[in-house]
Formats: C-alpha cells, sequence, structure tokens
C-alpha cells in the first residue's frame, strides 16, 4: 500500500467520514493490507464490485503510462493481456470461472494424490512396531521407545484437533489415525 494513500485513509478514518478506494483487488495478498487497517483501526470494510466493459481497464491503464518513457507501458499492457489470455474483449466473470474451475480440478487431483486409507495407516503402523522393535533390539532401547513414543504424541495431538474442529466418535479416531500412520502410501 502507497504511503501516502494509507495516511490519507487513516486521516478520514479518524475524522469518522466513509472512504472509498478506487483500486483493483485482484487478490486475496493486494486487499489484506487495506483491510487489516480498516478493521485495526475500528472500522468496517466493504469490498465493491463493479462491472467494467472491456475497454475500461485499456483506457485507464493508457492514460495511467501516458507519456512514460521508461518501457513500463509497454510491459503494463504486455503483463494485461498474459493475464487475460482473451486479450482486450476479456470477460472478468467469465476469466474468474475458469479460474474458480482450474483451482477445483487442481485441489481435487491433491486429493487424489495425498489419498490415504486405514489399510494403508495399518501398514504405517505396522512399520512404526517394527522399527520401533528393530531399533530397541540392535540399538538403544530408548531410541525404539522414542520413535513409537513420537508417533503416539502424533496421534493424540491429531485426534485433539479432530476434536477441537467438532468431529466427533469413531471418526475423529478414524482421521487421526490415518494422518498419523497414512504415510505408508508412499513408502
Amino acid at each position: 500500500m502507497r504511503r501516502e494513500q494509507r495516511c490519507e485513509l487513516l486521516e478520514l478514518m479518524r475524522a469518522g467520514r466513509d472512504a472509498v478506494v478506487d483500486y483493483s483487488f485482484r487478490s486475496r495478498a493486494v486487499r489484506n493490507p487495506y483491510e487489516a487497517l480498516i478493521e485495526n483501526s475500528g472500522h468496517r470494510w466493504e469490498l465493491l464490485h463493479l462491472k467494467a466493459g472491456p475497454t475500461t481497464p485499456h483506457h485507464r491503464l493508457h492514460a495511467r503510462t501516458e507519456g512514460r518513457k521508461d518501457g513500463t507501458a509497454a510491459e503494463e499492457r504486455r503483463t494485461m493481456v498474459q493475464q487475460w489470455p482473451e486479450g482486450p474483449a476479456a470477460d472478468p466473470e467469465a476469466a474468474r470461472e475458469r479460474y474458480d474451475s482450474d483451482m477445483r480440478a487442481t485441489r481435487k487431483a491433491m486429493r487424489e494424490v495425498i489419498r490415504a486409507d486405514v489399510p494403508t495407516a495399518h501398514l504405517g503402523l505396522g512399520i512404526v512396531v517394527v522399527a520401533s522393535v528393530v531399533l530397541s533390539c540392535f540399538g538403544a532401547p530408548v531410541v525404539g521407545v522414542c520413535v513409537g513414543g513420537a508417533f503416539a504424541a502424533l496421534f493424540l495431538a491429531a485426534a485433539a484437533v479432530m476434536f477441537l474442529r467438532g468431529v466427533r466418535g469413531r471418526d475423529a479416531w478414524r482421521r487421526a489415525y490415518v494422518f498419523t500412520f497414512g504415510w505408508a502410501n508412499w513408502v
């Protein structure tokens, strides 16, 4: 956030006046500093989405970069076209829908990659038990106990998180078990 803009926004809020920040909040990372500043000042913020025609961003960009000779204007235009594959006739709603669809597909693929189940967790528990016994027999018994204890602590912490999230009964224990020992899928 620009310093001058921050100071002006703070002055308006201290004076008890409403303020509008005319800015393209395209991402949460850009929006978060503004939200934090407003909320920490004890005020309420509201994000408004105003539809603009496909030529509006180009007119604004042209007005902002007119007269520059440092090459940044051309770079900004190129970046804008790259971010909107459809070019100047981009429909923001279609782009948002495409983005959301791509994110859903990516998350689904990631869930499939890291998915674990109870039989896999049984295998993981077996590996931990065998490793603890082997370490206790051929090394120091304390090492085997530490390995087993570390996994037991992880299991109890995962169960506590499940209970805090409102998951109860067998499902909470099953989820904690799969979380703790489901890594055997990748061994």
